[in-house]
């Protein structure tokens, strides 16, 4: 069943006792009327709204607003008022920007920058601004390279350098230079190895023979011959490595064997009966500096010769042609001396340099040095520009006998041991043992 509403209306004229107390009875029946569900309709214009009024709680007219109100609502009820202008705009031109101030916190207008203009802050808020210039670059050329300089510490330009040059520091800072000359490799050959002399400078130490060891000698690493010890280690290169002189003059050939690899060389020289016959094993000479240094004896087996008697054996610059070389020199009336003998040729000989003694220097002890139980130690050195003749008594300090200028008598360009034998009768052959051969890439004493 519908509802039914009854409209009773309110008095509006007489007395004012009268109205109250008619609009009172009235109020009752709408009350009562309300609670029976039905509502008697308040409003009278066109517009109006029906809603509930709060005390008492009755249907109350809420008259229609005027143009442009909206319907909202105050102290719990709902009625019409004229609408709030809300958010104002404050941007006036093409590109502004809306930012909160700081005192008082409300929107405002930032104008457009200008063409170029960057956005950035100042002051807490935003704010168009010219930027700064930034890095400025110094550079100029092409491969220039920016550097920070000293006072004032600011990007600086290095202009590139010139073709060949490498970069380095010069008082702290980068800078091209020439480069230095640098390493200069003193090596020559394969095997060569570079070492610190004494100047100090980089050196070239020659490669060694076959079976040499690398050894110190005077404070600066050389090659040599591993002595023997108590194991007959090698001391001596190959027979093989070794080339003739004058093997086979016409009254006989020499000849030699080495029973032990690299052991001693035994060196028969032939007797030349009445003509001089020098007979050499030789090697190349190394590129100086070096030295050699061998231990040897020779002797002759079948006892003494006639009176007109020579042997010599020793170790020997030779040139091709010229020799001059330590020698033990052995005659039958049992003169016997230590000499450095300039040879002309293997046929000729020359003149006695040093003849066992002078210059401050005796050799005392030549008369044992024809024992076959007795073996001498000699020396020959060559700095390039200067040979020296050196002796040992025990192998391990040596003595400089004699020394001459590369070149007064001959300019080596081999080294070897050897000797000869002469008599007016065909006589017992000299025999020569090398028992020790080093060369080393130094010629220090």
């Amino acid at each position: 069943m519908g509802t039914t509403y009854y409209n009773f209306g309110y008095v509006a004229s007489g007395s004012a006792a009268k109205e109250v107390q008619v609009n009172a009875t009235f109020d009752e029946i709408d009350a009562t009327l309300h609670g029976l569900n039905m509502l008697s309709n308040p409003m009278t214009l066109a517009g109006d709204i029906i809603y509930e009024a709060t005390s008492p709680p009755l249907a109350t007219r809420l008259p229609i607003g005027t143009t442009g109100q909206v319907l909202t609502v105050a102290a719990g009820l709902p009625r019409w008022s004229t609408l709030a202008t809300g958010f104002v705009s404050p941007m006036s031109t093409g590109g502004d920007i809306i930012y909160e101030t700081v005192s008082p916190p409300i929107a405002a207008r930032l104008p457009i920058g200008t063409t170029g203009q960057v956005l950035t802050v100042a002051g807490g808020v935003p704010a168009w601004m010219t930027p700064s210039s930034g890095f400025a670059n110094p550079m100029t050329t092409g491969g220039d390279i920016i550097f920070e300089s000293v006072s004032p510490p600011i990007a600086a330009r290095l202009p590139i350098g010139t073709t060949g040059q490498v970069l380095t520091v010069a008082s702290g800072l980068p800078s091209w230079a020439n480069a230095s000359s640098g390493f200069t490799n003193p090596m020559t050959t394969t095997g060569d190895i570079i070492y610190e002399n004494s100047t100090p400078a980089a050196a070239r130490l020659a490669i060694g023979t076959t079976g040499q060891v690398l050894t110190v000698a005077a404070g600066v690493p050389t090659w040599a011959t591993p002595s023997g010890g108590g194991g007959g280690g090698a001391t001596v290169p190959a027979l093989s490595s070794f080339t003739w002189v004058n093997q086979s003059p016409s009254s006989g050939s020499s000849s030699a064997r080495q029973t032990v690899a690299s052991g001693p060389i035994e060196m028969t020289i032939h007797d030349g009966v009445s003509v001089l016959q020098w007979t050499l094993l030789t090697v190349a000479a190394p590129s100086t500096p070096y030295k050699l240094t061998v231990n040897m004896r020779g002797y002759q087996p079948s006892g003494s010769a006639d009176g007109s008697n020579s042997a010599t054996f020793g170790v020997y610059f030779y040139d091709g042609t010229k020799l001059e070389g330590w020698e033990m020199l052995l005659q039958a009336s049992g003169a016997m001396r230590a000499r450095v003998e300039k040879i002309t040729n293997v046929n000729a000989d020359g003149s006695t340099a040093f003849n066992g003694s002078g210059a401050g220097v005796t050799i005392v002890n030549a008369g044992l040095l024809n024992m076959p139980a007795m073996s001498n130690w000699w020396q020959l050195r060559n700095n390039g520009t200067t040979m020296y003749f050196d002796y040992s008594v025990d192998g391990a300090n040596y003595i400089n006998a004699f020394s001459e200028a590369v070149g007064t008598f001959l300019t080596p360009t081999n080294i070897g041991f050897g000797g000869l034998s002469i008599t007016s009768a065909a006589q017992p052959n000299i025999v020569v043992n090398l028992l020790s051969w080093t060369v080393a890439a130094n010629a220090t004493l």
